[in-house]
């Protein structure tokens, strides 16, 4: 069924395409292109991007050469450049495919590599109609290819480009370029632009490094005392710590405004924890403690706090972050201090539930250390929970989008103690106020007594909330499943078909990129819109290029960014599927029926590791669908009998991940929370903490103490419920 609405909105768009008078001839053309074809200029992109510069140099070149001509001659067989160039400059615009612009640029920054300089400013030299993101990235390297060949050019270039690209990047570079030129005083006044951009970590730092290398000493007697604090924050993390510390002391010397004194704080107290300085961090606040961690200056507040708790400076952080007079920061600083810690008692319990009540009632980390206080002891060998905490816990959530677990561990006590009137009230604050929420899943796949004893007796009526409660007394997410779907939902659907039927060139250029799996290119093109519209346009190029997880992250971010909590049922068939999606079913199917997997648990840890993108590597160099290092993948091979695997092949990466799972559940006796913390912290961890923490599952949950291991446990387990009903009902069950 999904297979059917991806092919049947991909005819939308094509038809779509024929019939907007918008578009051009020959971007209509380019709709009619498969992108399965492996002969077609989408293809040959996707091999350009992917083949080795060092070992398959040849046909690289060939790729990307092939993939600027909209019907590729597979009979030319260039390998050298002045054929490429020569090529290139042949085809003329009917001929050239929507990605020449693109080839054209990764030949020439190949040409570059090579040491072909006259090739890739002749390539460079091609007048064709290219998106302005990709303009950028063609200026700043016929900029390099010109320093390179030594042209007088270079100064001129520089200097147009600067005035027509203010991102901190191309500051920098027309900087570097204007300083080699001669021209120090127009570089050091584009050097001391950048600064203004902190946001951009390495040209920020490198322009710091050009302005304290023109002004030498200068640099320490500036007369802009705002732009001696960023010049003091680029240094530092140039590592140039010794310039940094003296800039510091410079200015700590001289009365600032307020905005300095903010900017002086945050800056400064950086520069003295790496140097482990903790007595000076100390002595920095007393300067303007009190704006500093006021509402309004959080992000700076927060991001000095998780430097000092990474050092481990947990009472420094507590005392510095005094939490009177409240604030979002130091509240945010004293419940972090607390998870890091471990120390979570009734004065933290105060400090969570004046956060949730009047900061952010969505904080899933106040919500948690504040249910910590209720619930038994870690290492306690006996203990129960204590009702009237958890019955406080509800009421500060109250109409908040946090408190199912105090409703869920309050039903749990009221069922054992049977008070079934009070648990089943519980029940229905559940089904209708976290429909959404882990523990709404967790009374599905783990019910309570009273939901079977009830279900046979409850007559549900129409509205959602008898609807919801009846799905959770029977645990079955199905009965719920002709609920009505949310308005802003249908209404998103609308604007995704909306958008599909009228792609401008930007967007359809875009299309071409995600076919081609080059997603940072097509993403760039969809920068500077509104998120919501980014999520939107997202999710309907994802369709049209047939990229399940490209349509996946922008329905997920979009109902993230709008705030909703939908119920499984109560999003539109077409978005659920592409929120869901079964892609790649046939080897799932298969080889979690040879090692006893079950399907839904498969699709669940897909969904979270790599979002179904068969392409996706780790920054830790995890590679594949289910996000496989090297290493592990070479010991499940073996034990599979793999000599021969890929693991950005969709077929090798599952075979060898469904293989691990195998492993972790007979190894260390994991059931499917054990697997999930096995997955994501490591196996050796699951054994630590299953020895440490409470055998009853729930709370053994509540005690992982990584938060980012506790919120992939509770996705998994959640997103495994909704996969079950999904299989359930496409199986006409």
């Amino acid at each position: 069924m999904q297979k059917l609405r991806l092919l049947f909105l991909f005819c939308v768009l094509c038809v779509a395409c024929r019939k907007s008078s918008a578009n051009s001839e020959a971007l209509t053309r380019y709709a009619k292109i498969d992108a399965t074809d492996s002969n077609s200029f989408i293809a040959f992109y996707a091999q350009g991007l992917k083949l080795s510069a060092k070992t398959q140099a040849a046909g690289k070149m060939r790729a990307y050469f092939l993939s600027a001509m909209l019907a590729p001659d597979l009979r030319n067989s260039c390998a050298a450049w002045d054929c490429i160039v020569s090529g290139m400059q042949a085809l003329d615009a009917k001929q050239r495919s929507g990605l020449y612009g693109y080839a054209l640029y990764h030949l020439a920054d190949f040409a570059t590599q090579q040491g072909n300089y006259a090739e890739a400013a002749a390539l460079l030299t091609i007048s064709t109609a290219v998106p302005p993101a990709l303009e950028r990235k063609t200026s700043l390297l016929r900029g390099r290819v010109l320093q390179l060949l030594q042209s007088p050019e270079v100064g001129a270039h520089f200097r147009k480009h600067a005035e027509k690209f203010t991102d901190a990047e191309s500051l920098y570079f027309a900087a570097a370029a204007l300083e080699r030129a001669g021209d120090r005083q127009a570089a050091l006044e584009l050097g001391l632009r950048v600064l203004d951009k902190p946001e951009a970590d390495s040209p920020f730092s490198l322009s710091g490094v050009l302005v304290r290398n023109i002004l030498g000493q200068g640099i320490y007697t500036m007369e802009n005392t705002t732009a001696r604090i960023r010049l003091m924050e680029a240094l530092r993390i140039a590592k140039d710590r010794a310039s940094a510390l003296k800039l510091f002391q410079s200015v700590l010397k001289q009365r600032l405004s307020n905005s300095d004194s903010l900017l002086f704080m945050h800056y400064g107290a950086r520069l003295l924890i790496e140097r482990n300085d903790f007595v000076s961090v100390k002595n920095i606040f007393t300067i303007n403690a009190k704006d500093f961690l006021a509402d309004g200056n959080d992000k700076p507040a927060l991001d000095i706090c998780e430097r000092l708790l990474k050092k481990k400076q947990y009472a420094l952080a507590e005392m510095l972050y005094a939490i009177n007079p409240p604030s979002k920061a130091r509240l945010q600083c004293q419940l972090r201090s607390a998870q890091r810690s471990g120390q979570v008692h009734s004065g933290v319990q105060k400090i969570a539930a004046t956060y949730i009540s009047d900061f952010d009632g969505e904080s899933t980390l106040a919500e948690r250390i504040y249910l910590r206080t209720c619930l038994p002891a870690t290492k306690a060998a006996t203990g129960s929970f204590s009702a009237a905490c958890l019955e406080d816990l509800r009421q500060v959530t109250r109409g908040k989008p946090t408190g199912a677990a105090a409703r869920y561990f309050l039903a749990r006590h009221y069922d054992t103690a049977g008070e079934k009137d009070k648990a089943f009230e519980l029940i229905k604050e559940i089904a209708t106020g976290y429909a959404d929420d882990f523990y709404f899943y967790r009374l599905i796949e783990k019910p309570l007594g009273l939901q079977k004893e009830r279900a046979a007796g409850f007559r549900p009526g129409s509205s959602r909330e008898d609807k919801l409660t009846d799905a959770l007394l029977y645990a079955d997410i199905g009965r719920a499943r002709d609920i009505s779907p949310v308005g802003a939902l249908i209404d998103l659907e609308k604007d995704v078909h909306k958008v599909l039927q009228n792609l401008d060139e930007l967007r359809q250029t875009a299309l071409l990129l995600f076919a081609a799996d080059s997603r940072d290119e097509a993403r760039e093109l969809m920068r500077g819109d509104e998120k919501a519209n980014v999520y939107k346009n997202l999710i309907a190029l994802g369709v049209a290029a047939g990229k399940s997880d490209i349509a996946l992250f922008g329905v997920k971010q979009w109902i993230r960014e709008k705030k909703l909590r939908p119920f499984l049922f109560e999003i539109p068939a077409g978005l659920r599927d592409l929120l869901y999606p079964t892609t790649y079913s046939a080897h799932v199917q298969k080889y979690a029926a040879e090692n006893g997997i079950e399907v839904a648990e498969v699709y669940a840890l897909i969904r979270q590791e790599s979002q179904f993108f068969p392409g996706a590597i780790s920054i830790a160099k995890a590679q594949g669908l289910m996000q496989l290092l090297p290493s592990t993948a070479k010991l499940v091979a073996v034990k599979l009998g793999m000599k021969k695997y890929d693991l950005l092949k969709a077929e090798d990466n599952i075979r060898l991940g469904i293989g691990f799972m195998r492993d972790i559940k007979d190894s260390y006796t994991a059931d499917y929370v054990g697997l999930a913390i096995a997955y994501n912290a490591g196996p050796g961890r699951f054994t630590q903490w299953k020895k440490k923490y409470s055998a009853d599952e729930d709370i053994f949950v509540e005690e992982i103490p990584f938060q980012e291991t506790y919120q992939y446990v509770r996705v998994l387990l959640a997103d495994r419920a909704k996969y079950r009903a999904l299989l359930q009902s496409a199986a006409g069950k």
